[in-house]
Order: C-alpha cells, then structure tokens, then sequence
C-alpha cells in the first residue's frame, strides 16, 4: 500500500511500532482525510449547503464518481481486488476530493451492512455481485458491481441498500438478478450516473464496464477534462501537511 501513489487513493506514509512489541499493535501512519468517510460526510450534509433541494450538487456527484472510479482503475490496472468498495471506505478531504481507502483495515462494521456466514469472515452483502454472493467469485468487476452501489449511496445520502431486506433476502435477491430500487433516482442528478449504475449492476459480469470504460463516460460530462485535471493537479500538489494513525 505505502507504494500506491495514485491522487484517488489514501496514501500510507509508514508503520510506527510500540514497545515491546508483542504486546502493542503497529500503527499506520496514513495521509489525513478531515473530514471523514463520505457515507458519514454524506448523512451529515443532506439539505445543506453542498445540496440543493435534498440532492448532491450534480458537479459535486460527478465529480466524486470520477474520482472514485479513477481510485478504483488505478487498483485494476495492478490486478488488484478491492472487495469492500463503498462510501464508508471513501475517505473525504478538506477540498471534497473523495479518496479510496480500506484494504482491509476498516473498524467500524454494522450489523446491517456486514453478515457473517457459517465458517466466513463478516461480509458487505448489500455491495457484492451475484457471482461474489453465489461463488464467493472476486474480480475487478465484482468491485464495479459494488461501485454501482457507491453512486446509489451519493444519491440517497448514503442510505442502506435494500432497507428492509433481511441479510438472507438480498442475497436471493440479488443472486436472482436484482439490485437496488431506483424509481425514487433524484430527477437532478445527471443522467450518466443512472445509467451507469444499470451497466454496473448487469448480472452477468463481463457485461459491466470496465473503471476506464466509466471514466470515459464520465469525463465529457465533467466541465473540464478529468484526466487533464489530474495531470495538472499532479504538479502542483504539496507533501501531506497533516498525518493520522489507525491501529493495525
């Protein structure tokens, strides 16, 4: 991880270890993200200034969406599976830019969002594909499908999936070609997004797009070219002014 160099991922600047050290866990020292995950972002802004009439400025959605999805193809391009992508494992700065975060470490799991299966670790049911429910399958397309649930979660301020689902009947839901409600999709929000999340949730998954796939459609629909942005971000970005330790 401390390799990872992409803007769209939080950056692990080193492990700082407590003596002795077989009684006190490491720690990772990791870039510093103020204002936290976006779900809890989310919640906590609905109706506020970053909003208009109880919907995520459009801009702003577009926006995190290409900054989520550039996080995500840096991580594919190395054959690398996230598992656990969702708004609580995107991490917000002072700017709004939204970071990918979580390989692994999260701490803050609820009962809702995670279900143990007999023999299994706890796992996000309300973001896996079908081929991730049914074969316990993982692939860079199974984080598209889980990315999909991402831009659901930017839309309803960070909602549960499936509310009112047991764990057991979003899995048959889901494993029977299902996915999240969206007859209730904010008219405002652009077009791009609704039909993107239709191409992240086909139930065969080599019918999704691909993290690059979904920055080119992203990009032309973003007042100034992505990809251009971030080159010239590149440049001009400082050293990381601020830290913050997670316990291992």
């Amino acid at each position: 991880m401390k390799n990872f160099t992409c803007h769209h991922i939080v950056r692990m600047l080193g492990v700082v270890k407590f003596e002795p050290v077989w009684q006190n866990p490491p720690a990772l020292v990791m870039e510093w993200m103020a204002l936290g995950d976006l779900a809890s972002y989310l919640r906590q802004r609905e109706r506020r200034d970053d909003c208009s009439d109880g919907v995520v400025k459009p801009k702003l959605a577009l926006t995190w969406a290409a900054e989520i999805a550039d996080g995500m193809a840096f991580l594919s391009r190395r054959n690398l599976v996230h598992r656990d992508l969702a708004a609580r494992n995107c991490l917000v700065d002072e700017q709004l830019t939204v970071k990918i975060s979580d390989f692994g470490l999260a701490r803050c799991m609820s009962a809702d969002e995670y279900y143990r299966r007999r023999g299994q670790t706890r796992l996000p049911i309300r973001w896996m594909a079908p081929e991730s429910l049914s074969r316990s399958y993982f692939t860079t397309q199974s984080d598209v499908w889980s990315y999909g649930i991402v831009l659901w979660e930017i839309a309803t301020f960070a909602a549960l999936p499936y509310s009112g689902f047991s764990h057991e009947q979003v899995i048959s839901h889901v494993t029977q070609g299902g996915h999240p409600d969206l007859h209730d999709w904010p008219a405002r929000l652009p077009s791009v997004l609704h039909d993107l999340m239709l191409q992240c949730w086909s139930f065969v998954f080599s019918d999704r797009p691909t993290f690059m796939d979904i920055l080119d459609k992203l990009d032309s629909s973003l007042d100034a070219p992505f990809r251009s942005f971030i080159l010239n971000l590149g440049r001009v970005l400082s050293p990381v002014a601020s830290l913050s330790l997670f316990l291992v």
